[in-house]
């Protein structure tokens, strides 16, 4: 069976009783569709979502094993760079741009180990015939290359901001190219295990491999900020009057958003070495209005963070970007929905938004571990 149509919208995660997650592949609908005939490969149809299709789909060739690997290496590429190998609004020349063009290495948007960077470039490969020869394949040299890498940096993930069991949990950090690489082999062993459950063959170990890491990516101290964000964030109040610390983040360019940001509660600065004293609480100054950052109001809004990271995963950028503005609202001095609200916005060409949501971030985390490539980002906007 040949899915042929892989893609994010189509990966769905399932959370069990016992506290693990696992991923499932969903959608045969172009799967079933194919063995009802064999017209629409005859007439040279191109079927699936062309942002993951492969190449010889493209082109008008049937799909076979190889199409699939490379939808799944697609989403991977994706979940770590947090961009697209092919991207362009007009599906014609996005397809045509495939056939002439190899993918870009995943080096050149995130740092990755070599051997992750190499097998990419295999499993993106524009001849099927140079792609791994199964996802089991795929899987095995992925888990190879976790084995082989120790973990001694900080971990890099598309989106900031724990899970909820990451908070309860403290792990031990991982390098930037093993949390890239852990988070593919979450992914794929879901493609291992479909794939070779429907050929009869045995999956036992394509089921281990991914399960022992039920959360791929461990938080970044951009998630909570330290108070390196609250000094920061005194520099709004130099620029405007006293009532008001954020001027710059006001403007927006949705209309629907627009109300709802300007009727954000104002803050003093005379609170602001408050902060440093009491970062668990991230209640930068002791303030008797009722949207002050206390303690529900934070978890709230880490809650819309959490949502809006899944439905970010998931493709749907839009209502992703309304939990992250709520939760912007909710505690505007939390940096992770910030960032994410940049990454969103990025990804939908909105490039205004972006510019605000990630200069704010900036502001409230200067040295977070991701923040020169943020600064690089905004630099490329310009």
């Amino acid at each position: 069976i040949v899915h042929r149509d892989i893609k994010l919208e189509n990966l769905f995660l399932e959370r069990h009783d016992d506290g693990h997650e696992s991923v499932r592949l969903m959608d045969f609908g172009l799967a079933a569709m194919s063995g009802h005939g064999s017209r629409m490969t005859r007439d040279g149809m191109v079927l699936g979502t062309p942002h993951y299709m492969a190449p010889e789909v493209a082109r008008g060739d049937k799909a076979k094993a190889a199409a699939d690997i490379y939808g799944l290496a697609t989403v991977a590429y994706e979940l770590i760079s947090g961009v697209l190998p092919f991207d362009d609004d007009e599906p014609v020349r996005l397809m045509a741009t495939k056939l002439v063009h190899d993918a870009p290495r995943l080096s050149t948007h995130v740092q990755v180990d070599k051997g992750v960077d190499d097998l990419f470039a295999h499993a993106l490969a524009r001849d099927p015939e140079k792609r791994p020869k199964s996802c089991g394949e795929l899987l095995d040299a992925l888990a190879r290359v976790v084995a082989a890498r120790p973990g001694t940096a900080e971990t890099d993930a598309l989106f900031d901001g724990p899970s909820p069991a990451e908070r309860r949990v403290d792990e031990p950090k991982k390098s930037r190219g093993v949390a890239a690489a852990v988070a593919v082999v979450l992914l794929l062993g879901v493609g291992g295990v479909s794939w070779w459950t429907l050929r009869g063959a045995n999956a036992d170990a394509a089921v281990a491999a991914p399960q022992p890491i039920a959360e791929p990516a461990a938080p970044e101290p951009a998630a909570e900020p330290t108070p390196e964000p609250v000094e920061v964030a005194e520099a709004p109040v130099e620029a405007a009057p006293e009532p008001t610390v954020e001027p710059t983040v006001e403007p927006t360019v949705e209309p629907t958003a627009e109300p709802t940001v300007r009727g954000r509660v104002a803050r003093t600065p005379r609170g602001a070495p408050v902060a440093a004293t009491e970062p668990p609480t991230m209640a930068p100054e002791p303030e008797p209005e009722p949207t002050a950052m206390r303690g529900p109001d934070l978890e709230r809004a880490r809650a819309l963070n959490d949502e809006a990271n899944g439905l970010a995963l998931r493709g749907l950028l839009p209502a992703a970007v309304e939990r992250y503005r709520e939760a912007t609202l909710i505690a505007p001095r939390l940096a992770a929905p910030w960032r994410g609200l940049g990454i969103t916005h990025e990804r939908l060409r909105q490039t205004a938004e972006a510019r605000r949501a990630f200069e704010r971030y900036l502001q409230l985390a200067p040295n977070a571990p991701d923040a020169e490539r943020i600064r690089t980002r905004l630099e490329a906007m310009n």
